[in-house]
């Protein structure tokens, strides 16, 4: 008889555990996953009958998980069921409407979600037997070739799908590979990759997913190419440059002259992108062979030098990051920004000039407009560094500090006219729109100098930072009528920064305070085994400040003790006098 899986996502460590032994009585595998990113990872291997999750988790919501689900063919028929906090018919009617199969308040009965999950399981575990097959551990008696040869004389059509940390997949049609997907690419370079998989679990479903096809021809000569290919890649791979090598296009007069054929002229275009070994071989669309017999080819003309020289990165950004002592110290470079009130005044951003910030109204503060201390301030700190250093830049959240527009301009024409007469590599002038603000900016920044002080490549850097940014939550305590987020009243608001907007404030409860509201919003979005990062800022609210980084430090795994900061002039005039903000991420 076959074991029925289910997946489950709840951080709150109480109410987990009680489901788990609840649901592990009747028999069934719990596999207990952290996040949303874990979730579909554990999907694409172990297909569940059911999938079990709270509302808020660390990388987002059951929203966010529901829409995932659905909108994908490969899980689209698989059941939700969502935990939610009390009962709320509006939450309740929401959760449904996006595809949740049944709503269950986490206060009631665990006998009520076993039923549940039974019902569900009789509903869907014929579905399920038939549409798809794990093959996990067959590669110890078939190689993948040879899995595939066996999948199309079984079933001719359907989807492999190879576990790892990436995306790997191989869809076939009538007998034949259309499609596969390695990562970031597609076609027969993404075949040739999957190919190349010496060990790995595999799941294999028989719904074909509605892909446009991009791969072509006999499926025994297409094999036969991919493995000639994969043989002459690794009896050669002594001699090809390593990943983390820099290309450097030589712009000399043969190569302008040089009529390339088209395919030459696309490799040239994204070295010049993309000029580390390692992605421009990802990003080029064509077999890896390919992609190094070009590298090769061009060398040996000169048109390109590559090296292995590593180059230090400096991080820019910013005064609004307001963790400037901690900045300073692991070397990020602050861009000063300013204040213009409509009054004519002008004031930096500076915590000494909080005071006289203050002193004007509400309104005021709300028409200041916010600026870079001189229209080329990022231009000349990158001009200051580009020689010797690779430059990554971060910018906060345009619709609250909006200095990226003017820099971006600079900095483009930099990349365009070059230094000293030499063209730059995209990687010396890099940047990061963060989507966040204060100290969540300046989490971004001090992440990124750590990494830059570990001797990290600058792409690296840059491809960690695009994904930390959605995890980093930054949540507002507000006082009306002192805030231009809340300008009339007397109640402290809560509020939490998505990405390009607050989220509507929402009145603390009365008997609650700002330090268990803020609590219970971090316990609600992380893995509390899990260590964090976190920080907090306040405007005139030192003794509330301490009390929250205390305790915030009591409850979690907090990995760096930053000292509280006292937020600067741009932050006031966002958030207003009397202002809590915490910033975290999970590790």
């Amino acid at each position: 008889m076959a074991v029925h899986r289910i997946i489950y996502l709840n951080n709150a460590v109480e109410t987990k555990q009680r489901d788990i032994l609840a649901l592990m009585e009747k028999g069934w595998e719990i596999i207990p996953a952290s996040s949303i990113k874990h979730a579909i990872g554990f999907m694409r291997v172990v297909r569940p009958d059911v999938v079990i999750t709270a509302h808020q988790l660390p990388d987002g919501d059951a929203d966010h998980l529901l829409q995932t689900i659905r909108s994908s063919n490969e899980f689209e028929a698989i059941p939700v069921v969502v935990l939610i906090g009390q009962n709320d018919s509006n939450q309740e009617a929401h959760m449904r409407q996006l595809g949740a199969v049944d709503v269950v308040s986490q206060d009631q009965d665990r006998s009520e979600l076993v039923d549940i999950v039974n019902n569900q399981i009789e509903l869907h575990s014929a579905t399920k037997e038939e549409s798809a097959m794990g093959i996990t551990g067959q590669l110890a008696r078939l190689g993948i070739i040879e899995l595939i040869s066996a999948m199309v004389n079984e079933h001719g059509t359907g989807v492999i799908s190879i576990d790892g940390s990436t995306t790997m997949e191989i869809h076939l049609k009538n007998g034949q590979i259309v499609h596969s997907r390695h990562g970031i690419t597609v076609g027969k370079k993404a075949l040739y990759r999957c190919l190349r998989i010496a060990e790995a679990a595999y799941h294999f479903s028989k719904q074909p997913v509605d892909v446009e096809a991009t791969i072509s021809g006999d499926l025994t000569a297409l094999i036969e190419t991919a493995r000639e290919s994969n043989q002459r890649l690794m009896a050669n791979s002594h001699l090809l440059p390593q990943p983390h090598h820099r290309i450097r296009i030589n712009f000399t007069d043969e190569l302008k002259s040089t009529n390339l054929k088209a395919e030459a002229r696309a490799a040239l275009e994204v070295i010049k992108r993309f000029p580390r070994v390692k992605d421009y071989v990802d990003r080029f669309n064509v077999p890896d062979t390919i992609c190094y017999e070009y590298l090769m080819t061009f060398t040996e003309r000169g048109f390109i030098t590559i090296s292995d020289e590593k180059r230090p990165v400096v991080v820019i950004t910013d005064s609004s990051a307001d963790l400037a002592d901690s900045l300073r110290r692991e070397g990020v470079q602050q861009i000063l920004l300013r204040l213009d009130l409509d009054n004519g005044q002008h004031l930096t951003d500076s915590v000494e000039n909080n005071s006289k910030l203050l002193g004007y109204k509400v309104k005021q503060l709300t028409n200041a407009t916010i600026k870079t201390a001189t229209n080329d301030a990022f231009l000349e700190r990158n001009l200051t560094h580009v020689r010797t250093h690779d430059c990554l830049s971060l910018f906060p959240a345009t619709e609250l500090v909006p200095t990226q527009v003017p820099a971006m301009r600079n900095l483009v024409k930099l990349r365009q006219v070059g230094f000293q007469g030499q063209p730059l590599l995209a990687s010396e002038l890099m940047y990061v729109e963060t989507k966040t603000f204060s100290i969540g900016l300046g989490l971004a920044a001090y992440q990124a100098a750590i990494m830059a002080k570990r001797q990290q490549p600058v792409e690296a850097i840059h491809d960690y930072l695009n994904e930390l940014v959605s995890r980093i939550y930054v949540v507002v305590a507000v006082q009306s009528g002192r805030s231009p987020m809340a300008p009339k009243g007397t109640s402290t608001m809560i509020s939490t920064w998505d990405k390009d907007h607050f989220k509507a404030l929402e009145e603390i409860p009365k008997g609650q305070s700002i330090i268990e509201s803020m609590s219970d919003i971090v316990r609600q979005r992380i893995d509390v085994k899990s260590q964090i990062r976190m920080a907090v800022g306040h405007i005139n609210a030192a003794k509330v400040a301490d009390k929250l980084h205390e305790t915030l430090q009591e409850r979690f795994h907090a990995s760096h003790r930053f000292e509280i900061a006292e937020l600067g002039p741009v932050t006031t005039s966002i958030v207003g006098d009397g202002a809590i903000v915490l910033a975290f991420h999970q590790l």
